[in-house]
């Protein structure tokens, strides 16, 4: 048996249950859309964001950081949101259903704008402090 939880063999997922990727830009958002689905469908919402940032935004190294998506989407029913390439081959192949958000270039600048600057008037606390 192995030592840590995360290396531990996952199960096989009921195909019948969603799994949905939501992919996009930054500042496209995947996280609103991610939780909405998820609340509508009463499933998990994994943001990878919250699973790559650690303490000071100092990054997960990448074999912990894909333990911890496996460790996420073992179970059999989540919406995750996130775009992050070592991810893939984890995410991309356990999915049902795959959203892709694509927004113009000016809409997508508004967004980011308005997040960076809501984001900071109210202090927003995101992952593991940061």
């Amino acid at each position: 048996m192995p030592s840590d939880p995360e290396d531990a063999e996952q199960p096989e997922c009921d195909i019948s249950r969603p799994r949905i990727l939501v992919v996009g830009v930054t500042g496209s958002g995947k996280t609103t859309v991610a939780r909405h689905l998820a609340s509508l469908l009463h499933v998990p919402h994994i943001e990878l964001d919250a699973l790559y940032w650690e303490p000071n935004w100092t990054p997960a190294l990448p074999e912990k950081f894909r333990r911890r998506i496996s460790a996420a989407t073992a179970c059999d029913a989540w919406v995750v949101d996130g775009n992050y390439s070592v991810s893939h081959d984890i995410t991309w192949t356990k999915a049902t259903m795959l959203v892709w958000i694509d927004y113009s270039l000016p809409l997508i600048m508004w967004r980011l704008w308005w997040r960076v600057l809501r984001r900071g008037l109210r202090r927003e606390v995101l992952w593991n402090g940061n």
